[in-house]
């Protein structure tokens, strides 16, 4: 049995009472002849706004982006509950009124609960019957989808067998550098400065002075305050006129001036890893994650397809 904090948080069952709705009961859509009206698209859409404190501010025309994903939401929401209700599954009555109390208790006490759910157009009934469907349409959801996705043990090792060279890491660098920036609308005397101050600063360098000072008092990048300490970087993540010099350093070695079109930089290899293949037990928890989460999508996506296949569906607007 789920608890009440994570069915709440599972079900998105939020009130969000920032202002009154001033939706009606037109009826918007209908799945299998059930009425999904303005109101619901609305408390939907408040749903679906990523920043509850800034709802205020959120445009007509920004509000609008939401809309239809909010009536696709309702849709499978429907759909997920006919199905759950045609297969038996059935909400538990006292967890409905666990969810119920947990929020009497938020809003302290049942008549204000009933004026903020008045907001939202909504009656405590109503409410119930909310808290209801998410219950029904959350075990439908373990059972049908989350359930179905779990990947065993022979399966999860099979993959990998099958896949493995997908769990090789490639060769990687862990550089410092150090940044002299170019504006780029920077003019030729601007330019001829950064480059003399970047070639003093290699001079520096080739005279053995700390690569990390140096880029401490030097650099003009964020990893100025790190010594110019960039990490563990593979080929692909860096600027191509880097990338070829970096890989061609030995550990311990530093660079000439590299030009690019930002600026000036000058790096040092201080570690070079070797590409190898990741062990089985060093991905597999990770392996499961990601096998799973695309099963999820994989299951969630032909339910729906055919769920809407058998579904009559109608849209009035």
């Amino acid at each position: 049995m789920l608890n009440v904090k994570h069915t709440i948080l599972t079900t998105a069952i939020i009130l969000l009472l920032v202002s009154p709705l001033c939706a009606t009961e037109r009826v918007v859509v209908e799945v299998n002849g059930v009425p999904i009206t303005e109101a619901e698209v609305e408390r939907q859409i408040e749903r679906e706004l990523p920043n509850v404190m800034y709802h205020r501010n959120v445009t007509p025309e920004r509000r609008q982006r939401y809309r239809d994903k909010a009536i696709e939401d309702l849709i499978i929401m429907e759909l997920f509950y006919q199905a759950a209700k045609e297969r038996g599954i059935e909400a538990n009555g006292s967890k409905v009124d666990e969810v119920y109390e947990f929020y009497k208790k938020r809003y302290g006490g049942e008549e204000k609960l009933k004026k903020a759910l008045e907001r939202v157009s909504l009656g405590i009934e109503d409410f119930k019957r909310e808290i209801e469907k998410a219950l029904v349409v959350g075990r439908f959801k373990k059972i049908y989808i989350e359930d179905k996705a779990k990947v065993s043990d022979k399966e999860l090792k099979e993959y990998y067998e099958e896949n493995k060279e997908n769990f090789r890491e490639p060769d990687k660098v862990k550089l410092r550098e150090i940044f002299i920036a170019v504006p780029y609308d920077a003019d030729y005397e601007t330019i001829q400065k950064k480059k003399a101050r970047a070639l003093e600063v290699l001079k520096k360098v080739e005279a053995g002075e700390d690569f990390a000072n140096l880029a401490w008092n030097y650099s003009e990048d964020p990893y100025a305050v790190k010594g110019g300490d960039i990490g563990y970087v593979h080929r692909g993540r860096l600027d191509p006129a880097i990338e070829e010099v970096a890989f061609r350093l030995k550990k311990g070695q530093t660079s000439g001036l590299i030009e690019v079109k930002a600026g000036y930089f000058i790096i040092k290899v201080e570690d070079i890893v070797k590409s190898k293949l990741l062990e089985f037990d060093e991905i597999k928890d990770k392996l499961r994650r990601d096998l799973e989460a695309r099963r999820r999508r994989e299951i969630k996506e032909e339910l729906i397809k055919t769920l809407k296949e058998k579904a009559i569906i109608k849209k009035f607007e």
